[in-house]
């Protein structure tokens, strides 16, 4: 089963395009230690996604593909880039419950 990703609850962000810029970016806090984060281009649409209640890197994809966006995650692909994402503690992965059995 794939993970689920939430925003972690010590994030804070700030969206560029809210501000009325039109360059993609956001900027993180990790508030428990100040560190700071900047995501742009497709680690932007990715964290709006997630912030928008995509959780599952197929429900990412498939938004994505309806978008008709070309993205590039590099060689680890969307699952790399949300790991590293849950490693830097900018979301957490969930298990996705199991079905109760009868």
């Amino acid at each position: 089963m794939t993970p689920a990703y939430v925003i972690a609850t010590d994030v804070a962000w700030v969206d560029s395009v809210d501000g009325g810029r039109n360059d993609p970016i956001v900027w993180i806090a990790r508030l428990s230690d100040s560190s700071l984060f900047a995501l742009e281009r497709t680690a932007w649409l990715v964290w709006s996604l997630l912030a928008e209640g995509y959780s599952t890197a197929d429900a990412i994809r498939a938004e994505i593909t309806t978008l008709q966006v070309t993205t590039e995650f590099g060689a680890d692909g969307l699952d790399g880039f949300l790991t590293q994402l849950a490693d830097q503690r900018l979301v957490v992965a969930e298990s996705p419950p199991t079905p109760s059995q009868p």
